[in-house]
C-alpha cells in the first residue's frame, strides 16, 4: 500500500502572524453542523453568540476564522477562532459552496474590521 496524502490543514497553515499570548484567539460556541468543517473555514456569529459558516447571502457578516477541525455534530461545539489581530493566509480560508470574487472581497473587508487582514502568500 502506498503512502496516502490526507490534506489535513492545521492552524498554521491559516494563522501566519498573531498577537502575544494567544490573544487573537477565542473559545466559542459553533452551531450544530451537517458537515465536517476545516481549519479555515470563515465564521459568522449571531445574535444569540453563536458562530457558524458565512453565507454567499451574507458574507459580509465575518467576524472570525476557524482554527480546528470539526466533525459532523447534531450538537453545539466548543471551538478555538482566530477573531482579533493577526494576519491570515488569504489561499488557505475556506469559503462558502458558490462564493463569487465578490462574496470573498465583501468577507475579507468583514474580517479586516476584525483586525484581521488576509494575505496571498503570507
Amino acid at each position: 500500500m502506498g503512502i496516502q496524502n490526507i490534506g489535513y490543514k492545521v492552524d498554521t497553515d491559516v494563522v501566519k502572524e498573531e498577537a502575544k499570548g494567544r490573544y487573537s484567539r477565542d473559545d466559542v460556541t459553533l452551531a450544530a453542523n451537517a458537515a465536517a468543517l476545516e481549519v479555515g473555514t470563515v465564521l459568522a456569529v449571531d445574535g444569540s453568540g453563536v458562530y457558524s459558516p458565512i453565507t454567499t447571502a451574507a458574507p459580509g457578516n465575518a467576524v472570525a476564522v476557524l482554527l480546528q477541525h470539526v466533525p459532523v455534530s447534531a450538537e453545539p461545539t466548543r471551538v478555538v477562532v482566530l477573531s482579533r489581530r493577526a494576519q491570515v493566509a488569504q489561499q488557505a480560508l475556506v469559503w462558502p459552496a458558490g462564493a463569487t470574487a465578490g462574496n470573498i472581497a465583501s468577507a475579507i473587508a468583514a474580517l479586516k474590521t476584525q483586525g484581521i487582514v488576509a494575505r496571498n502568500g503570507v
